[in-house]
C-alpha cells in the first residue's frame, strides 16, 4: 500500500483555492502518473462548503481514482460537481471493465467501504454503480 502523507488527506490546495481545484490538480498529477486521462467539470462560482464536507469528498474522488487505477483497467475518468438547492452532487465516472456490485459487497471490499464510512461521517449516503464490461460511478450527495 503506498504512503499516504498529511498533505494528501487535506491539500494545501484544497485550503487555498477549494475543492474544483484541488480536485483538478489531482487530476493532473494521477494523469501523468497513471496515463488515464481524467476530467474534472464544476462551477467555478460554487458556494464555500464545509471544510469537513470538502475533505471528506476530496478524499472519496481520490479514493475512487485509486480505485480506477487499481482495477477498472480505464482509458478515462470524469469527476463531476454540481451545486443545487443547497445540495452538493459529485460523480465519478470511468469506461474501465466494471464489476458486479453485489460480489464487491464481501467483508474484503476495503475501498467502497472506506469511501461509504467517508460519506456516513458527513451525513451523505455514497452509491456504486457498475456492470461488467460498462464501467463504473460512484456518486454522492450531501447538504453544501
Amino acid at each position: 500500500m503506498p504512503w499516504i502523507s498529511v498533505a494528501q488527506l487535506r491539500p494545501a490546495s484544497l485550503e487555498d483555492y477549494g475543492l474544483l481545484a484541488a480536485l483538478r490538480a489531482y487530476a493532473l498529477r494521477f494523469e501523468r502518473r497513471t496515463g488515464i486521462r481524467v476530467a474534472v467539470i464544476g462551477a467555478e462560482d460554487a458556494p464555500e462548503i464545509d471544510p469537513r464536507v470538502e475533505t471528506a469528498l476530496f478524499q472519496i474522488a481520490r479514493d475512487a481514482l485509486d480505485n480506477v487505477s487499481r482495477r477498472a483497467r480505464a482509458q478515462s475518468a470524469v469527476i463531476e460537481l454540481d451545486v443545487a438547492g443547497g445540495t452538493l452532487a459529485m460523480s465519478i465516472r470511468d469506461d474501465g471493465c466494471g464489476f458486479d456490485v453485489q460480489a464487491a459487497r464481501q467483508p474484503n471490499a476495503w475501498g467502497i467501504l472506506l469511501m461509504r464510512e467517508r460519506a456516513a461521517a458527513i451525513g451523505a449516503r455514497l452509491r456504486v454503480a457498475s456492470q461488467p464490461g460498462r464501467g463504473t460511478e460512484v456518486s454522492i450527495r450531501v447538504r453544501a
